[in-house]
């Protein structure tokens, strides 16, 4: 099983058969339109865009429940980059959130306070990010929320 985060990961996987392709973060899966074109490139299961709303889900998996996941917990980068950040360590914008800033030998990553914590949807994939604080409380990000 490849994990693909890019449309050139498709490309670059045609040449193989018998190989299961999932299509992950950071494709923008957001409505059915986009989940046909990935099935179109080869994906078998496809990571549901982790911001959607709960009717947005819902009307994703009335077509595509046997193959759609969806993250159910885990912290999703905000930002990587391979410029150079001049902290580390837990940082708060002017709004008062908290954020993460996670320096490596080759990328700085910045990470939300808040982890994804969704209930599983009956008979979808979960996916789950196992950099996960449990002592934090999790966030559903739009999940329950009202576009207004």
């Amino acid at each position: 099983t490849f994990r693909v985060s890019s449309l050139y990961g498709f490309e670059l996987l045609k040449e193989f058969s018998g190989i299961h392709i999932h299509g992950g973060f950071s494709l923008p899966v957001a409505n059915s339109m986009a989940f046909q074109e990935l099935t179109d490139w080869g994906a078998d299961k496809i990571l549901l865009w982790p911001e959607l709303d709960r009717s947005g889900f819902e009307s994703i998996l009335t077509h595509w429940r046997d193959k759609a996941e969806i993250l159910t917990e885990g912290r999703l980068p905000i930002l990587m980059t391979r410029g150079v950040i001049p902290v580390e360590g837990d940082i708060r914008d002017s709004r008062g959130a908290v954020f993460t800033v996670v320096k490596t030998d080759t990328l700085t990553w910045l990470y939300p306070e808040k982890e994804i914590s969704i209930k599983p949807f009956p008979g979808v994939h979960q996916f789950k990010i196992f950099f996960r604080d449990k002592s934090t409380s999790g966030t559903d990000w739009n999940l329950n929320g009202e576009w207004k």
